[in-house]
């Protein structure tokens, strides 16, 4: 197709930092146990260990996992995570838009990402599209609209997070594994036509500069339809390398599993299992820690304050990146010719805890302060 031989918009070349803003109902819970590498180098160990507040929906039904004995004492048997929406959407409908956007500004982002929809298939604006397995699953509040208009105001461009390769409401399998993650890919018609009117609705409505898909997309889905439809639209947008499809066939064994779930490196992206391979894309993904082989296209790499991405209680300023390394590693990433794209969580009330907005507005004085000296 035409679009796989387009060439890259100036805008995302010379971005250098971009803001991933998280948030969700699992942001009302807000918990994950802190990573502690137990030397048990298996990934059941990992997802029963898991430090990621946003995988909160599986993990407190992993039985004898930190999460659920969290969940069971302060919430008790009863308080499913279906529970936690009527909450969020309280803290939705007073929600504003303005202290995002200002600490985005303040760190000196030139693009903003939103999580659209997370892997427990909640989604943060009011979709037309109805989920069959949940009767409310939007806040009444159009928190991507408002971003979007907010974010643009001031110059910013605006992107959004979609999970096409997990949906709980679509497939509530337990992940215990990898072989388990592989199989809660839900491979349904219904379900791939539902992400592809989901992301037709999304371009529609918000012509978002970034489409960023996470983990996959389902089997069935037309993914050169969907690009093509995109960037009719959306000439200037660009597309995350995770439009690809992922099959218990690919066979990531547990070696490089538990290699790419501590660390997400890009160690094993193209030595290693076709699950790891691209899909069609404008960038290459890279999370957390640095790849220091040779890239020969435009990458982005995502770094989390902490460990997790979504708000989790637990962290503190001392278990999080200072900002001295937060400048360090943009000034490596962006001399490598990449992006450093900041994931940040805002807690229950939607608030950027203070550590956050500190550390990332120390990165914006130091690009600040690099640009006015490049005007010279």
């Amino acid at each position: 197709m035409s679009f796989r031989n387009r060439e890259l918009p100036n805008w995302f070349k010379r971005s250098g930092i971009g803001i991933m803003i998280n948030w969700g109902p699992a942001s009302i819970p807000g918990w994950a146990p802190l990573w502690n590498d137990s030397g048990d180098e298996s990934t059941r160990a990992w997802f029963r260990n898991n430090p990621y507040a946003e995988w909160y929906y599986n993990s407190i039904y992993i039985n004898g996992s930190p999460a659920q004995e969290h969940h069971m004492d302060k919430y008790g048997k009863k308080f499913s995570y279906e529970d936690f929406i009527p909450l969020f959407n309280e803290s939705a409908d007073k929600w504003n838009a303005f202290e995002w956007v200002s600490a985005c500004r303040r760190a000196g982002a030139k693009y903003v990402i939103v999580t659209a929809k997370h892997h427990d298939g909640y989604c943060l604006w009011p979709t037309k599209l109805e989920n069959p397995r949940r009767k409310t699953n939007h806040p009444d509040k159009d928190i991507l609209g408002e971003l979007a208009s907010e974010v643009r105001a001031i110059g910013m461009k605006f992107g959004v997070y979609y999970s096409g390769g997990l949906d709980v409401t679509f497939n509530d399998s337990v992940i215990t594994d990898m072989d388990w993650l592989v199989n809660a890919i839900p491979s349904t018609e219904d379900y791939a036509e539902y992400v592809d009117a989901q992301y037709r609705e999304l371009i529609d409505l918000y012509a978002p500069d970034i489409l960023w898909n996470d983990i996959a997309v389902p089997q069935s889905l037309d993914i050169d339809s969907l690009l093509e439809y995109y960037y009719s639209r959306v000439p200037q947008g660009v597309v995350n390398d995770r439009f690809r499809k992922i099959t218990s066939d690919d066979g990531l064994n547990e070696i490089q599993a538990m290699e790419l779930l501590p660390s997400f490196t890009a160690k094993f992206r193209d030595a290693g299992s076709s699950v790891l391979r691209r899909g069609a894309n404008d960038f290459i993904c890279i999370e957390r820690n640095l790849h220091h082989g040779e890239i020969k296209q435009k990458w982005e790499l995502t770094r989390g304050l902490t460990r997790s991405h979504f708000h989790n209680i637990n962290e503190t300023p001392q278990t999080a990146i200072t900002p001295d390394a937060l400048i360090k590693l943009f000034i490596e990433i962006t001399g490598g010719g990449g992006n450093l794209l900041v994931s940040i969580g805002p807690d229950d009330q939607g608030r950027i805890p203070a550590y956050a907005r500190d550390t990332i507005a120390g990165l914006g004085d130091y690009i600040g302060l690099k640009d006015s000296i490049e005007i010279f």
